[in-house]
Formats: C-alpha cells, sequence, structure tokens
C-alpha cells in the first residue's frame, strides 16, 4: 500500500471510529479480488480515495443503513461520473468525477433523478464526502470540512 493511501486509510479509521462508534475489523471491510475485478468490468482503476475506503470499511452494514453504498459489482459509470451511491428511495444518485479535478481523490456530484436527471457538485471529494455522509445519517455533526 502506498503511502498517501496509508495515511487515508489512517484518517478513514479515526474518523470512522467516531462515527460509527466502534474500531473497523477485518469484515467491515471488502476484499481485494472484488475490487479488482470490478475494475476489470468498469475498465478503469477506481479513485484510490474510493479504493481505499472499500478496503477498509465498504462492507460495513452502516454504509447500508440509510444511503446505500453500492457493492463493487454494481458500480457503474454514466456520464462521466463513477456511481457509488444511491438515497434510500433511488431519488438521489452520487457518482464521482471521473476526467476532472483530482484524480486520487475526486469531486463527488449528486444527480437528482427523474424525467430529467440534473447534476450538482457536493463541492466535497470522496473522502470527505462518505465519512460526512456517514456522520450525517447517524444524526452527528458534519465532521468534514469543505473543500
Amino acid at each position: 500500500m502506498k503511502a498517501a493511501s496509508r495515511q487515508r486509510a489512517e484518517r478513514y479509521r479515526r474518523a470512522l471510529l467516531g462515527i460509527l462508534g466502534r474500531p473497523l475489523t477485518a469484515r467491515d471491510g471488502v476484499r481485494e479480488p472484488r475490487l479488482v475485478r470490478a475494475e476489470k468490468r468498469l475498465g478503469l482503476a477506481l479513485p484510490s480515495a474510493l479504493r481505499d475506503y472499500y478496503l477498509l470499511a465498504g462492507a460495513a452494514a452502516e454504509n447500508r443503513e440509510h444511503n446505500r453504498l453500492f457493492a463493487p459489482e454494481e458500480l457503474v459509470v454514466e456520464e462521466d461520473r463513477l456511481l457509488f451511491m444511491e438515497e434510500n428511495q433511488g431519488v438521489v444518485t452520487w457518482g464521482a468525477a471521473l476526467g476532472r479535478g483530482p484524480r486520487a481523490d475526486p469531486v463527488v456530484w449528486q444527480r437528482v433523478n427523474g424525467d430529467r436527471p440534473q447534476w450538482y457538485s457536493e463541492e466535497l471529494t470522496f473522502s470527505a464526502f462518505i465519512l460526512s455522509n456517514l456522520a450525517w445519517q447517524r444524526g452527528l455533526p458534519e465532521r468534514t470540512p469543505r473543500r
């Protein structure tokens, strides 16, 4: 694991301890082969911030308490965005911008689904968004600053 990924994983681990109220276990992470298969199917390498999160906590049940983090097998690319999460009623989908801004930790976009879906920037990178979203879902104050 690269130094940047190790540092990001440690930031995730510390933040998630406060958000989830428990330490992460090995069962909370997605195994590497599933991510490799998803990357092969999608024809792209996952942004490292997303990949690091999946490896550490992508299988944690808390990722599906309200808004639903997609399993690696459900990841899809649409409109130059890697879709990774859906609101509990399917009204909103979130995607990481591909080809724009920082590739390692891309900006997250919200798509309001409907007859004419529209995209809006969350103005947060994936690593900030995922922690902020989990904190919000659990009724905690937002823990990550806007970028």
